[in-house]
């Protein structure tokens, strides 16, 4: 059910709408009712309604500044306006207002139901199209290590332009600014079905490449981010480590990154007591060029 704020000075008028509108059968349940603007504003802060029906012409506050108030301080709710003949002026003014629709008194209660239909379905419109931008983006939020693995893969097999990395990187939130890159490839020897030495429960005896390649890339890539080296990413039955040396002091982080080949390579065989070998590629200047030291470790 949405919520209903009825906003009149004439209490037969509120009862009458009370009384004479299905407002259940139309999907909708009145929250409150209110005699002015301004009693209106304070309901409407506390109810939260979907939907305000209100009088133009009203004490205190009239129905054009309370559509306006409205408009500011809850735009998603839906306005319609209850208006005369006399007031036709006020009904085009509230046109611009982005009212959403208005009721020429006197109204019937088959005016008014068809009047909520139209607003039923357009507050069910909106709501669905707000779902899908959430799911969007959600699928958007799962698919982004894919995606970033997948841009940084096409940097291994061919030479992108800066501008286009540059945007790639910024959708994708990677760091990727710096003086030099080098890349090292984690190769899994290869074992046949499984390693039948291994006991019947080990990474060793199985036979799924796939899942031996996600806990090395888990492995690797902890250590990877821990020292704040670069990404890494899996890419043809290898993984893929993709250092980004700081804007100075690229023998520094050559030295550290050596290191840190070396705990990962400690660590892949204490954990998951896997057979792999390590290449590491020379360093190169450009990103666009990193291309080449990832064949070099290859």
């Amino acid at each position: 059910m949405y919520k209903v704020l009825l906003v009149d000075d004439e209490a037969d008028v509120r009862e009458g709408l009370l009384d004479e509108i299905d407002w259940g059968a139309a999907g909708f349940t009145v929250a409150g009712t209110a005699e002015n603007g301004k009693e209106a504003m304070e309901l409407a802060d506390r109810l939260q309604p979907d939907v305000v029906i209100t009088d133009i012409s009203m004490p205190f506050t009239d129905g054009l500044k309370l559509a306006e108030w409205l408009r500011g301080a809850h735009p998603l709710v839906k306005i319609v306006l209850l208006t005369g003949y006399d007031e036709f002026d006020y009904a085009q003014r509230a046109i611009r207002l982005g009212v959403d629709e208005y009721l020429l008194k006197p109204f019937s209660a088959d005016n008014l139901t068809r009047m909520l239909a139209k607003i039923r379905s357009k507050i069910e419109a909106e709501v669905a199209e707000r779902e899908d931008v959430r799911q969007l983006k959600e699928h958007y939020r799962t698919s982004l290590p894919l995606l970033r693995a997948t841009f940084l893969a096409s940097l291994l097999t061919r030479k992108l332009s800066r501008p286009a990395i540059e945007e790639k990187a910024k959708n994708y939130g990677l760091r990727l600014a710096g003086s030099g890159y080098a890349v090292a490839v984690i190769s899994l020897h290869q074992q046949g079905e499984g390693d039948e030495t291994a006991s019947e429960h080990s990474l060793r005896s199985s036979g799924d490449l796939d899942l031996k390649l996600y806990a090395v890339l888990n492995v690797a890539a902890e250590i990877w981010e821990q020292q704040n080296l670069g990404s890494a990413f899996i890419h043809q039955d290898n993984i893929v480590l993709m250092t980004v040396f700081a804007e100075s002091g690229a023998s520094g982080w050559t030295r550290r990154a050596q290191d840190a080949l070396d705990t990962v390579l400690r660590s892949i065989d204490h954990y998951l007591k896997l057979p792999v070998t390590i290449g590491a590629g020379s360093v190169v200047p450009e990103l666009s060029d990193v291309k080449y030291s990832f064949e070099d470790a290859m």
